[in-house]
């Protein structure tokens, strides 16, 4: 563990020098940046649908949560309560359109699971889109994406503040990156004793790194842009905002529409078997309504 109880990789000593600290922090800073990209696409994701007519019984955060990162849920009743619950699955068996015969459903805490379920006559399996998969590749994919633009930028920007490399012999490694550290800090490196830097000889060598912070924004801009798309939330390409045309304009809600239809058709062909099966009136639409609203979808 290092200095604030967090894991350290194996090369690192129980208590690490500062530069060794900031290489690590440097990593950590990465995994930060990946780690709020991927809750904030998982999230939208997440929160794409709404369910109506469901009893009290479903959780349909978890519903869809199931959905996203399993591909697939279970609806069923309750053996003991003979309330709908819903329930994480897996299957076995195919029938002639690929459909899971026989269904295992199970509680995330691991204390409550049904074996062996005959689907669509004990339970109803609903599927994240019409292929039966999950959707949690595309937010690790894209978070991976926006969190690494996100440190080019801050590492561009940084490199405004420190445009130089210092050099010097082997020996003299210490004593120039304690000179670099404070010079990062933004403070003048003052020498008070000549004695003190005798026989060192350092270089300084200026790095002239463009400022491509706007550029990258952009580009980080573009990504964020495409996320959404992919998701079925519609925007405008950030690229294209000053000079869309009408027609790219139908373009662009077409693809939203193709988008989020292909989750949406497997989630009412769900509501479907569940209302035959258990007498219920389980409807689903799209949470964000801007295309119906605007462009008469």
């Amino acid at each position: 563990m290092d200095w604030n109880g967090t894991e350290l990789p194996a090369y690192v000593s129980y208590k690490p020098s500062r530069s060794i600290k900031k290489e690590w922090l440097g990593k950590t800073r990465w995994y930060t940046l990946y780690n709020h990209y991927y809750w904030k696409i998982y999230n939208l994701a997440c929160t794409m649908f709404t369910w109506e007519g469901f009893p009290d019984t479903i959780d349909e955060s978890v519903l869809e949560q199931d959905l996203i990162f399993n591909g697939c849920a279970v609806i069923l009743r309750d053996d003991i309560t003979g309330d709908l619950i819903n329930l994480r699955g897996t299957g076995n068996g195919l029938d002639i359109y690929g459909r899971y015969t026989t269904v295992n459903a199970y509680a995330r805490n691991g204390l409550y699971q049904r074996i062996g379920l005959k689907n669509y006559e004990d339970c109803v399996m609903i599927y994240n889109n019409q292929f039966r998969t999950p959707l949690i590749d595309l937010v690790q994919i894209y978070a991976a994406d926006m969190a690494e633009i996100h440190h080019a930028i801050e590492i561009n920007i940084k490199q405004q503040k420190t445009p130089i490399t210092i050099t010097g012999s082997k020996s003299q490694v210490d004593t120039m990156r304690k000179m670099y550290e404070i010079y990062d800090t933004g403070y003048p490196v003052l020498v008070e004793d000549k004695a003190a830097t005798a026989g060192i000889e350092t270089k300084l060598l200026m790095t002239q790194v463009d400022l491509k912070a706007k550029e990258l924004e952009d580009v980080k801009r573009n990504i964020w842009s495409e996320v959404l798309s992919l998701i079925g939330i519609y925007n405008i390409p950030y690229e294209k905002k000053e000079r869309l045309v009408a027609n790219e304009t139908a373009a662009s809600v077409e693809m939203t529409y193709i988008m989020r239809d292909y989750m949406l058709k497997a989630r009412k062909k769900g509501c479907e078997y569940i209302n035959k099966l258990y007498g219920t009136n389980v409807t689903v639409k799209y949470a964000y309504d801007f295309i119906s609203n605007n462009y008469g979808g």
